[in-house]
């Protein structure tokens, strides 16, 4: 198919001139990954988020029209999180979901739907993933129900940070008032997070009266971030376990919102050195391929929300150029460029 051989000449120009190079990233993706093999679910809309501002339109509309064609009927915030990519027909997909899906007794929607087949396998619970996947994509796609969305935030902070260290937790199953994973914290988790958080905080009016209250939360959570972090080689999958590997998408996704709170001037100059090591130790993960591609090491698996730390920590094994990891670096790139 000539979309998928061809696929690197719809790229834009090369012009970064940073570490991080976005189009390099990209080209090997794209090689490794053709579009033809993309799922339609959270690990695709994750990647095409970060690649927007890399790919020229044609492209992207094509790659939707392919995906469009896998289209399952939405049941879930991980299949809802297509319309992140902004796609009228996803939107409306969309759309149907959140129109017609229960709320759980805390007022939020499950991240196993109530309508998938597995349901009665997982009991009723809240994800961190779903910040990204139902909260942000909410608020871009459906304005009409902004209030809804934006306390949404409100109850995942309250339900799923631990008060201690001021981390997320993967999962908070509402009747057993149970968090997962116990004693830790899960790295990519807390970046869905956080970078949900700064997404919002990009979109809405300073003059808005969500706009303080979901900064301090995110400063809040910026701060315990930085405190785990590793000055030189970033954040372990489990934060708080040092034992645990490091993780490249939990640490570009870091430098990534350290960077753009500081653009955006939700950060104050206090932050810019560990912005900047968390830019130099994102770089770390990274692999040259040959002088048009790079490769995207260390990041860690699909990962369900599980009770224990062993699971994340050592059945949960690093994997190279997983779309939603590609897609961290992705945004990372993308924001240096605007430096």
């Amino acid at each position: 198919m000539k979309f998928i051989l061809y696929a690197s000449i719809l790229l834009l120009p090369l012009s970064s001139l940073c570490e991080v190079n976005g189009h390099k990233i990209l080209n090997h993706y794209l090689k490794v990954h053709p579009v033809n093999t993309w799922d339609y679910d959270w690990t695709t809309a994750i990647f095409l988020y970060g690649a927007k501002s890399f790919m020229k339109p044609q492209f992207i509309r094509e790659a939707h029209s392919i995906l469009l064609k896998k289209a399952p009927v939405i049941i879930t915030p991980d299949l809802a999180s297509m319309s992140l990519t902004e796609d009228p027909q996803m939107r409306l997909l969309t759309k149907r979901f959140f129109d017609t899906e229960p709320l759980n007794e805390i007022g939020t929607i499950d991240h196993v739907g109530k309508r998938h087949a597995l349901n009665f396998l997982v009991p009723s619970s809240i994800w961190a993933d779903s910040m990204m996947m139902y909260i942000l994509n909410g608020l871009r796609n459906f304005p009409e129900k902004k209030e809804f969305f934006l306390n949404q935030i409100y109850i995942f902070d309250r339900f799923l940070k631990d008060k201690k260290t001021g981390l997320y937790k993967h999962s908070y199953h509402i009747k057993s008032q149970s968090l997962y994973p116990q004693g830790v914290s899960w790295g990519r988790g807390n970046m869905w997070m956080s970078l949900g958080m700064i997404e919002i905080l990009g979109d809405l009016d300073q003059k808005d009266p969500h706009h303080q209250k979901i900064k301090d939360l995110f400063i809040q959570h910026v701060d315990s971030l930085v405190r785990y972090a590793d000055s030189d080689r970033g954040l372990h999958t489990l934060i708080e376990d040092k034992d645990s590997y490091l993780e490249s998408s939990a640490t570009a996704l870091l430098a990534y919102v350290l960077l753009k709170g500081r653009r955006l001037n939700l950060l104050d100059s206090t932050y810019e050195k560990v912005s900047r090591d968390m830019t130099t130790a994102a770089e770390g993960f990274l692999r040259v391929i040959n002088e048009q591609e790079i490769s995207v090491e260390g990041i860690s698996g699909p990962t369900t929300a599980f009770k224990y730390p062993f699971y994340y920590k050592y059945l949960v094994r690093p994997r190279s150029n997983e779309s939603y990891g590609v897609g961290a670096f992705l945004l990372l790139s993308a924001e240096l460029q605007r430096r």
